[in-house]
This record gives structure tokens, sequence and C-alpha cells, in this order.
């Protein structure tokens, strides 16, 4: 019984933020919207691509390594800085992919004149019809993305493109 009791003054410390709040609430569920947005699937396929180029650049240089006397730290060298690429072409796509996210999050909000949007992992209850999961993905939908190859010299990504 002593869970109960502590549970509960934690349930109302979670409702603080919502109260006075009149409006209409909704939830989302960001794990089928990352799983079912065109969005998240191009930037996965981007990065497949991107992969396997890096990756072929690392075996070349690994190659060229293993050939020249000496040249092994200049290959492990290069192999690090391409890992370094990778890491930012991800970052690319993470970042490009979230802007999107809250972009349509927000659009969504506007449109159905909701006060707030919650993830549906945090209601502990809710009507299904506050669910406005696929309206999200059908919104992140309408915009294309593409991606450009970050540059290897300064290794950050490059200004957004179809937005």
């Amino acid at each position: 019984m002593r869970v109960k009791s502590f549970l509960f003054p934690l349930f109302l410390l979670a409702l603080l933020p919502l109260a006075g709040c009149s409006g209409k609430l909704a939830v989302v569920k960001p794990e089928i919207v990352y799983e079912d947005s065109e969005a998240v699937q191009a930037g996965m396929e981007y990065l497949q691509g991107r992969g396997q180029e890096l990756q072929d650049e690392i075996l070349a240089a690994q190659e060229a390594g293993g050939k020249k006397r000496g040249s092994r730290e200049e290959a492990q060298r290069k192999t690090d800085d391409i890992q370094r690429l990778y890491g930012a072409e991800e970052r690319q796509v993470r970042e490009r992919v979230n802007q999107l996210f809250l972009k349509a999050l927000e659009t969504c909000r506007l449109r159905g004149r909701y006060t707030a949007i919650i993830l549906a992992d945090a209601a502990i209850v809710y009507d299904p019809a506050a669910d406005i999961t696929r309206k999200v993905i059908e919104e992140m939908n309408k915009t294309s993305l593409t991606f450009t190859p970050v540059s290897p010299r300064d290794g950050e990504a490059p200004a957004p493109s179809g937005e």
C-alpha cells in the first residue's frame, strides 16, 4: 500500500503543467512517426549509400597503407577522418528529420487547435481520437528531404535543402 501512496503524488505532479489547460490535448507516438515517415526512410537510404562510399574509401586507404612502408599511420588517420565524416553525416540526417518532425507537430497543433501535444507514452490514459500520429506522418510526408554530403574539410553539415 505504500507504493500507491507514493505514486499518487507523483501522478499529481506530472499533471501540474496541464493545470489550467482548458484546450484540447493531442498525443503522438514518435516511434511510429520515425518508423513510417518518408523523411526517415530517405535519411536511412542516404546514410546507407553514403556509408558504402565512405567504407570504400576506408578500404582503399587501408590497402594503400599496406603497400607502402610508413603509410599505415596515414591510412589510420584517413580512416579516422572518414569515420568522423560519417558521424557528421548521421548528425545531419538526425537534425534535419528532427526539425521536420517538430515543424509537423507545430503545424498539426495549430491546425487542430490543440493546446499541447504530449507523447502517448507519457499519458496514463487517453481517447484514441486524440492520437494524431498519422496526421503528423502525413504532414512530414508533404516535405521531401534531400541530403548533401558533408564537406570533408570542415565536417559540418551543409545548409538545409529540399524543405
